[in-house]
């Protein structure tokens, strides 16, 4: 065979233009499938990730939500326990205040009882005269009252009207034999020492000691 001959075989052999052309619109075709498929799978992939993505933060809400409650919960049982504690001090305070208030009123009721007293008191001179069964003696206020709670105490207390008569004495209806003896005790009982060694006596003095409530007197003679 000639070269002209081999030639001729090879060159028809050779694809023809359209044959290339054909050729890569087949291959641009098959990339083109091939990156819609890998686009494809690739947004599936990346919608199948949001969808998780998005089915835990639905589960990490609905947790959140859950807590939420439990919180808005346990708060209401808070508040109304606090409430409940608020109530009771409330009315504590307020039973408290009340009694305060009624011991205030018997308080100033009583106040205004002792200003009525006060205002009815009998007021004495500083200087006393006395006339005991007949036999007069003149003292002191002081040394009338020295012991309150006694009988004599009280009668020259303020508490209860007493009428002298015209000369000014103050008449009281014993035996003024041993006056003077209570009247020294009362004076000065710190220095009070006086010995009687008459039985009768000392009995009609004790006597006399125990009508003016003066017990002291008694238990130191």
């Amino acid at each position: 065979m000639s070269r002209k001959s081999d030639k001729k075989r090879k060159s028809d052999n050779l694809p023809t233009t359209d044959d290339m052309l054909n050729k890569v619109e087949t291959i641009k075709e098959e990339i083109d499938d091939l990156l819609g498929n890998y686009m494809f799978n690739k947004v599936e992939t990346i919608k199948e990730e949001i969808d998780d993505l998005l089915c835990k933060m639905t589960s990490k809400l609905n947790e959140l939500l859950e807590k939420e409650n439990d919180m808005d919960s346990t708060l209401a049982e808070k508040t109304s326990e606090y409430e409940d504690k608020y109530t009771r001090r409330a009315n504590e305070l307020e039973q408290a205040y009340d009694k305060k208030i009624q011991k205030l009123k018997k308080e100033q009721e009583k106040w205004e009882l002792e200003k009525v007293k006060v205002s009815s008191t009998h007021s004495f001179e500083s200087r006393i005269k006395l006339d005991v069964g007949g036999t007069q003696f003149t003292t002191t206020l002081t040394t009338l009252t020295r012991f309150p709670d006694s009988m004599i105490g009280a009668m020259f207390s303020g508490r209860h009207k007493l009428v002298a008569d015209d000369s000014g004495y103050y008449f009281i209806d014993r035996d003024g034999t041993h006056f003077r003896h209570i009247l020294n005790f009362l004076r000065c009982p710190e220095e009070f020492n006086e010995t009687i060694e008459e039985d009768e006596k000392y009995k009609e003095i004790m006597r006399e000691a125990a009508y003016y409530g003066l017990d002291i007197f008694m238990d130191q003679y």
